[in-house]
């Protein structure tokens, strides 16, 4: 996981623990409903998946 922000935002990319994996739908969606479980966080936009590598 990487990441940047401030005081009140942030941003975050998610990846694979495997060296050559990659992050799926799967981990997306659980990603997102983590953000929607938690109250210290007032909004939350969950992306596409892309590749970070590549940046596509």
């Amino acid at each position: 996981m990487g990441g940047a922000g401030g005081t009140d935002t942030f941003t975050i990319y998610i990846s694979s623990f495997d060296r050559y994996g990659s992050a799926t739908e799967e981990d997306r969606s659980a990603f997102q409903a983590w953000l929607k479980n938690n109250t210290f966080i007032v909004d939350a936009k969950v992306d596409d998946l892309s590749d970070a590598y590549y940046g596509i």
